[in-house]
């Protein structure tokens, strides 16, 4: 992670200044064909990484419960359990921004499921309308982290219609 600062100075004077701390750093989900079918790999800054994590759900079910604090501790006892993922779970909620600051300061990549958990949503174009403003809102907020690594769709929804029968059982 690095400091980083910018100032708009005009006539030698400081007009603006913010300060960001960021990361740089590439991933990149390798998917190749092979004797299965296709890889599922992550290579970050151009190496191989072995991915051992879990699932997240939210800390506590009262939000405003869950602190800056916490979340540091949280993730902290992640990485000493050398987990190197975690993946936010689509039945939850999008996390505050403490918890990816958390991730990005503890090198912890973070799988991003969007907000569509183990359910059928409406195919209509309402629905989408809405869908495309939440996706554009939640990518835009945490676009910048450097731990997220990854953003997911349906949470197990194609696999339900696909493998798990309900096709005949809800008459798909």
């Amino acid at each position: 992670m690095y400091d980083f600062k910018v100032s708009v100075i005009n006539k030698g004077k400081v007009i603006d200044c913010q300060t960001e701390r960021i990361g740089l750093r590439t991933i990149e989900l390798v998917q190749e064909k092979d004797e299965k079918g296709k890889s599922f790999y992550f290579k970050v800054n151009g190496k191989l990484l072995y991915i051992k994590g879990s699932n997240w759900i939210p800390a506590d079910s009262f939000l405003p419960r869950i602190t800056k604090e916490k979340y540091h501790k949280l993730i902290a006892d992640a990485k000493d359990a050398n987990m190197n993922m975690i993946r936010v779970w689509g039945g939850g909620i999008y996390e505050d921004e403490e918890f990816y600051k958390a991730c990005d300061e503890n090198g912890i990549l973070v799988w991003q499921d969007f907000a569509f958990a183990g359910s059928f949503y409406p195919s209509d174009e309402s629905f989408h309308e809405n869908v495309k403003k939440e996706v554009k809102s939640q990518v835009k907020r945490l676009q910048n982290h450097p731990s997220l690594a990854l953003w997911c769709g349906n949470n197990e929804a194609d696999e339900a219609i696909v493998n798990w029968g309900y096709q005949k059982q809800f008459n798909y």
